[in-house]
C-alpha cells in the first residue's frame, strides 16, 4: 500500500515539474517573437509583382505551409495574369 502511493506521489511530482518547465519555456519571449522593423514587412499582395508572389509561393511550399495541388493552383492563377 505505501509503496504504490510512494509510485503515485513520485509520478505526480514528475508531471508538476514537467508542466512547470514547459510553462517556463512557453511563456518566455523567443528571438522570433521580436518587433518587426516596418521595411522588412511584405507588401499587400496587390501591390506585389507577379515575381514576388511566386517567390512567397515557393517559400509557402518550400515550407509545407500548402499542398503541391494548392502550389500548382496558385502559380498558374499568377501565372494567368501576366
Amino acid at each position: 500500500m505505501v509503496a504504490g502511493h510512494m509510485v503515485s506521489r513520485v509520478g505526480h511530482n514528475m508531471r508538476a515539474r514537467t508542466r512547470a518547465a514547459e510553462y517556463t519555456a512557453y511563456s518566455q519571449p523567443r528571438v522570433d517573437d521580436a518587433p518587426v522593423a516596418p521595411a522588412a514587412v511584405q507588401a499587400p499582395a496587390a501591390q506585389m509583382t507577379p515575381e514576388q508572389k511566386l517567390q512567397q509561393l515557393d517559400k509557402l511550399a518550400a515550407g509545407g505551409y500548402i499542398t503541391p495541388a494548392e502550389f500548382k493552383e496558385r502559380r498558374q492563377a499568377i501565372l494567368d495574369t501576366m
